[in-house]
């Protein structure tokens, strides 16, 4: 690593899946304990929030998704943004601000639905799709209920049991530790759409600790040691990609 994790960092990739939010709000750049408990603090909230409106104890899994699912969305009719915010901190500061119209991206919409389904016990995970709806990589949730698995689809206000991706050849589970990842993906891409390219590099190689696999990691950390001159380095990056 060209530097080394955070105390945070290094307890979150130990300890992967027992805990989405804290995961999620880590990768998202929480550098402190205290700063993580306002955090899980404001999600907690949230969720006593919505608890109370859709009494969601002794209700069978998907009914209980359903009804968190239209929750946002008649809390936050234009909850997603095109190119909007996919870091956990900002889409739930966003969530809870009656100003804001706007939540996140489909990445950050799908790390809030999961975060706040796994309070309540319920099964989600992340599905990755290298293209969806003309505008390239995408994410969003599956639960899984007994034997059945219900798409969401959060981009759509009616996206609950969507059925648009079912038998897309493409589509890629997420496990949480993958999940997790694509907020490191996302924040490289950040860097080094700023020229940051050190940064960007740091951000992809968590991307890689967490999701060895990753075809993406992997080019864009070796197309920015290209631009640092360490064509070495990227060359051996560039030798293990399977794109």
């Amino acid at each position: 690593m060209t530097e080394e994790l955070s105390k945070l960092e290094r307890a979150i990739f130990a300890t992967m899946g027992t805990n989405l939010a804290r995961t999620a709000f880590v990768a998202s750049g929480v550098k402190t304990h205290l700063e993580l408990q306002v955090n899980l603090e404001k999600l907690e909230g949230l969720l006593s929030q919505v608890s109370m409106e859709i009494e969601p104890v002794g209700k069978p899994e998907v009914e209980v998704a359903r009804r968190l699912f239209s929750w946002l969305w008649l809390r936050k009719p234009a909850r997603y943004v095109s190119g909007g915010d996919f870091k956990l901190t900002r889409v739930i500061d966003a969530e809870l601000d009656d100003s804001r119209p706007g939540v996140g991206n489909c990445l950050g919409l799908t790390l809030l639905f999961n975060s706040m389904a796994l309070g309540w016990g319920l099964k989600t995970k992340g599905v990755y799709l290298p293209e969806a709806f003309g505008a390239g990589p995408h994410v969003f949730s599956t639960l899984r209920a007994g034997d059945r698995a219900v798409d969401i689809e959060h981009i759509y206000q009616y996206g609950f049991d969507y059925r648009g991706h079912v038998d897309n050849p493409q589509r890629q589970e997420l496990s949480d530790r993958e999940l997790i990842a694509e907020v490191y993906l996302a924040r490289g891409n950040e860097f080094s759409e700023a020229a940051a390219w050190d940064k960007a590099i740091e951000m992809y190689e968590r991307a890689l600790l967490l999701f060895p696999r990753s075809a993406r990691a992997r080019l864009n950390k070796g197309l920015a040691l290209v631009e640092l001159g360490r064509v070495e380095e990227a060359e051996e990056c560039f030798k293990n990609y399977e794109g």
